[in-house]
C-alpha cells in the first residue's frame, strides 16, 4: 500500500503485513531498484487485540537507524539499528490518532512530515 522508503546506501524496503494471519510485519529490501525483493527483516505486534490494518511506513534517521510506524489503534512505532534485520518489538506511542491512515515521509530539507488526524478535535 505504501511505497518503498530509499535508504541512504541506495537499498530499498518496503513493508508488508498480513495482519489476520500471524502478528509480524515483513519487511522486504531490494538492491536493484525494486526489480527483485527478498525477505530481509520482521518486527512483531505483540498487542495482537489491538491489531487491525498495519499500514508501516520506514523512515531513515539521522543515526542510521530505521524507525517503523504502525498504525495500530491509534500509533505504533518500531525501531531498527541494524538496516531493517532486527527490529523493537511494537509499541504503542503517545501521539493522538485514531484508526485511519496516517503518511510519514522525510522530506528534501531532511524534516519529518506526518500526515496524520487528531482525535480529539471538535467539529
Amino acid at each position: 500500500m505504501n511505497k518503498p522508503t530509499v535508504l541512504t546506501n541506495g537499498e530499498w524496503l518496503l513493508t508488508s503485513s498480513v495482519w489476520k494471519a500471524d502478528n509480524s510485519i515483513k519487511v522486504y529490501s531490494s538492491t536493484d531498484q525494486g526489480k527483485t525483493f527478498e525477505l530481509h527483516g520482521t518486527a512483531n505486534i505483540e498487542e495482537a487485540k489491538t491489531r487491525g490494518p498495519d499500514e508501516p511506513m520506514i523512515v531513515e534517521r539521522r543515526d542510521s537507524s530505521l524507525w517503523m510506524m504502525v498504525r495500530c489503534q491509534g500509533l505504533a512505532e518500531t525501531i531498527s539499528q541494524d538496516g531493517g534485520r532486527t527490529w523493537t518489538p511494537v509499541k504503542r506511542i503517545a501521539i493522538p490518532h485514531c484508526t485511519s491512515r496516517f503518511f510519514l515521509r522525510r522530506l528534501q530539507s531532511g524534516a519529518l512530515l506526518l500526515v496524520k488526524h487528531d482525535p480529539r478535535r471538535k467539529k
